[in-house]
């Protein structure tokens, strides 16, 4: 690959990173007491945090797991289906 190629692909991640960057700068502003900038934006911040219900499901081996397993744990749940 040559460097024209390799600078062909890094210079929209930079431009990416660049734009995340002052994505997080601006959301920690609102923390300090300055204006919610993410607010003005329509970005909604989640200050209740609500327990999930506990529930029941199998993995592929067929064990059952219930959140409750998982306490005190981060868990991200991804359902999705193949029709």
């Amino acid at each position: 690959m040559k460097f024209s190629e390799v600078k062909k692909i890094i210079r929209p991640l930079i431009l990416f990173s660049l734009i995340i960057s002052i994505f997080w700068a601006t959301a920690g502003l609102s923390l300090s007491g300055e204006e919610d900038y993410l607010k003005l934006m329509g970005v909604a911040r989640l200050y209740n945090v609500l327990d999930a219900p506990d529930f029941i499901l199998s993995d592929l081996e067929g064990d059952k797991w219930t959140l409750d397993d998982f306490k005190g744990k981060f868990v991200m749940l991804n359902f999705w289906a193949t029709w």
